[in-house]
């Protein structure tokens, strides 16, 4: 599977719940738009009331600095976030929020 299609998935499969706020972001080109932090998950989501950052990774790839930074500023903001290899880790990663209204 690619970043892409891993993405996708991602994506794909927050959409499908009901309620469910998400946002993929553009994959980087160097350029950061639009006031964009280096290092900012690639797909963002609310649900249940609680936000959550995935990072997409696939085969050798690892997390940069950046997203490190990124992940641990979320998490003490209080949003589940983290690296996902598939998309059974994004509905883990839900747990308990994914039954609640």
């Amino acid at each position: 599977m690619t970043h892409s299609e891993l993405q996708s998935a991602v994506v794909a499969v927050l959409r499908s719940l009901p309620n469910c706020w998400v946002v993929q972001i553009a994959e980087h080109t160097g350029q950061h738009k639009h006031g964009q932090s280096a290092g900012i998950p690639d797909v963002l989501a609310i649900f249940k009331g609680r936000s959550y950052g995935f990072e997409c990774k696939v085969g050798a790839d690892k997390l940069r600095p950046a997203q490190v930074e990124q992940i641990e500023a979320m998490k003490r903001a209080g949003a589940w976030a983290g690296e996902v290899r598939c998309v059974d880790q994004v509905i883990e990663a839900l747990g308990s929020n994914r039954g609640k209204k």
